[in-house]
């Protein structure tokens, strides 16, 4: 499984997702019709959880670094990780929009093995 492409496109679909519950829409028509998979009291839910509170502002910062890192790639961190592991408990609904079951693939034991391999200097995100 290419679990990098994975987190990216969930991640960028939950931005999609966010954006379409504010009526902005996304720019990317594929990522509208992903974001409209989503119900719209999940969007809404995922806007309090990002924007919402204190601790929400880390895991923004997390979206953030995930789906900035353009052609040159970002390395990850264990911090971030930690912070996604979290943000997919909670909103199953993202892993599902991206077609993957994240608990039932052993996430905890894959996430250990990318921070591993990311420290190593063998893995980084697009």
């Amino acid at each position: 499984t290419d679990w990098t492409n994975f987190y990216h496109w969930a991640f960028v679909a939950t931005h999609a997702a966010l954006a379409t519950a504010v009526n902005h829409g996304s720019p990317n028509p594929t990522l509208t019709r992903a974001a409209a998979r989503l119900p719209g009291e999940v969007a809404a839910r995922l806007l309090t959880t990002l924007y919402g509170n204190g601790p929400a502002e880390r895991t923004h910062a997390a979206l953030a670094r995930f789906l900035g890192g353009g052609s040159g790639g970002r390395w990850v961190s264990r911090d971030d990780w930690a912070v996604m592991s979290h943000f997919l408990d909670e909103f199953p609904e993202v892993s599902q929009l991206a077609g993957i079951d994240v608990m039932e693939r052993g996430f905890p034991s894959l996430l250990d093995d990318f921070v591993e391999q990311a420290q190593e200097g063998q893995r980084e995100l697009p």
